[in-house]
């Protein structure tokens, strides 16, 4: 199936991601109508409007080149721009590079954003604290996020590796455990068994003219036989893997004996079967007669005199087997390790079957398995896993890290990313102060338009100065120079005027003129804006 159709475009699958691309254009386009340069003149408000489109579109793909070009674009289009970036770049030095860019690209465009030169500057200015606060704050933020979201990753991959390994420890201790039981039973439990079975032979031959006490010895010489093939297909089972079909699986056309030496020892058997018969495979097979085998010993040991019923019943996609005893009639023989039906569950769970055993209301017992014709084996229960670990060499990577490690890391972010954002703060607010000092300093004092009247001829120099206050040098020689030449015998003082914007980046200023220590003439110039 071609799944290139499938692939994300620009990054984005999904109704929610493109529900929340869209609201982000339009964040972005209020942004646009609110913040400054705009509104703007029409020949720079298109392509402003434009670069800002198409670099938030860019950004999932090519957050560097998004970046820089962002920079062209207006509103408060730099946060997701730079927050994609902080995300996606890798290398440190690129996304310092891509930031720089930004803000070059953004101070080279400033004076086109306004009609004046003081507007244009103020763009500038607006600019800088723009880049401090809704770039590099968002890409350190975008950047901390990424590292965040890579250690997690880094600590899931590393706990499904100590998971397998866990698991691989787990069934490598069961094998060894099997292979400890099957010796032991083949150097004890095997010896005990041979003798049983030559004595009853030997008992059976002496037995040879008393019928009753020959047959006795004939069943015990067959029970003993058959306990050693028991015991060697046990054996066999417990050196091989779980999976696999044991080397002496019985099969469902050995049932018919089953019930046969249970009826011949004393039970009670009866058999039903419905459904349609279909082949089945072997270790399906295996564990239907062990099912069977399980509930026939239960019901001799623990319900004597009891009747039992044995049920074989083909579904449409699974066979159920049914080994249900009445209460017993007779005192319980006792015995037993308990351990039948957990081995039983779970050469069942084995065949991917369910297991299940409980008393019955008349006081029996039933003992019911479902065995599917194409079962996998059942998921291993948490108690598989309790198995104790044994500190081994750990080979992946991110197993070699500690875990006291990766959490260091992870603690150290929220401090360098704090730091960073004080960082940020205290240099805007440097930026800002300088910026305001830098402009005093540059213009000297400036006075609104209705002070022009309070300079009143005749009054002396020093009175005017303590009135209006010292002008910067620099602005009396910029306004001197296009104010034209002073009266003679005198000497001017010269003024901006705050809050003045003619036409053709103009504004006011102010002339005063002194003879003598006095005041002789007052005039408003019209001049070139400071900036």
């Amino acid at each position: 199936m071609d799944t290139t159709a499938r692939q994300p475009w620009l990054g984005i699958s999904g109704w929610r991601q493109w529900t929340l691309e869209g609201g982000l254009y339009l964040l972005v386009g209020i942004s646009v109508l609110l913040l400054p340069p705009w509104p703007m003149a029409t020949e720079v408000a298109i392509p402003a409007v434009t670069f800002t489109a198409v670099s938030l579109f860019l950004r999932r793909r090519f957050p560097a080149t998004a970046l820089v070009v962002g920079a062209l674009g207006v509103g408060a289009v730099g946060i997701p721009l730079a927050y994609a970036a902080g995300r996606r770049i890798g290398p440190l030095y690129r996304l310092l590079a891509a930031a720089l860019g930004h803000f070059a690209v953004a101070a080279a465009v400033s004076p086109l954003y306004g009609d004046s030169v003081v507007a244009s500057m103020m763009a500038l200015g607006f600019n800088v604290i723009m880049t401090l606060w809704f770039i590099l704050l968002p890409a350190v933020l975008g950047r901390s996020s990424a590292r965040r979201s890579l250690l997690v990753e880094a600590l899931r991959e590393r706990a499904e590796y100590l998971e397998r390994e866990r698991r691989s420890l787990v069934a490598e201790a069961r094998i060894r455990e099997r292979t400890r039981i099957a010796v032991d039973m083949h150097d004890s439990l095997g010896h005990h068994l041979t003798l049983i079975s030559l004595q009853a032979g030997g008992l059976k031959l002496a037995a040879s003219q008393d019928p009753a006490q020959a047959e006795a010895a004939g069943i015990l010489h067959d029970t003993a036989r058959r306990a050693m093939e028991e015991l060697r297909e046990i054996i066999g089972v417990l050196g091989q893997d779980s999976q696999d079909v044991p080397l002496h699986a019985r099969r469902l056309d050995q049932l018919p004996e089953l019930l046969e030496s249970a009826r011949s020892s004393g039970a009670r058997v009866s058999q039903a079967e419905t459904g349609q018969a279909v082949p089945l495979p072997r270790p399906i097979e295996n564990a239907l007669y062990r099912v069977t085998q399980e509930g026939l010993t239960n019901a001799l040991r623990h319900a004597p005199g009891g009747a039992v019923t044995v049920r074989l019943n083909y579904e449409s996609d699974a066979v159920i087997i049914e080994v249900v005893n009445t209460a017993a009639t007779a005192p319980p023989r006792g015995g037993g390790s308990g351990q039948g039906l957990t081995g039983l569950r779970e050469r069942v769970r084995l065949a991917g079957g369910v297991l299940h055993a409980a008393h019955t209301a008349d006081g029996g017992f039933r003992v019911a398995a479902v065995l599917p014709f194409e079962g996998e084996p059942a998921a291993e229960t948490e108690a598989d896993l309790d198995a104790p670990l044994t500190t081994v060499p750990a080979t992946h990577p991110l197993a070699r890290t500690e875990v006291s490690t990766l959490m260091q890391t992870i603690r150290h972010r929220p401090v360098l990313t704090g730091l960073a954002i004080s960082g940020l703060v205290l240099f805007s607010l440097f930026s800002f102060v300088g910026a305001i000092v830098w402009v005093i300093i540059r213009n000297g004092e400036m006075l609104v338009p209705e002070r022009f009247h309070e300079a009143r001829l005749g009054e002396t120099e020093q009175v005017m100065v303590e009135r209006f206050g010292e002008a910067s040098a620099g602005a009396e020689t910029r306004i001197g120079d296009q104010a034209g030449p002073v009266p003679e015998g005198t000497r001017c003082r010269y003024y901006y005027v705050e809050g003045s914007e003619l036409p053709e980046n103009r504004t006011e200023a102010f002339r005063f003129c002194f003879r003598d220590g006095q005041l002789t003439q007052k005039d408003r110039l019209v001049v070139k804006r400071p900036f």
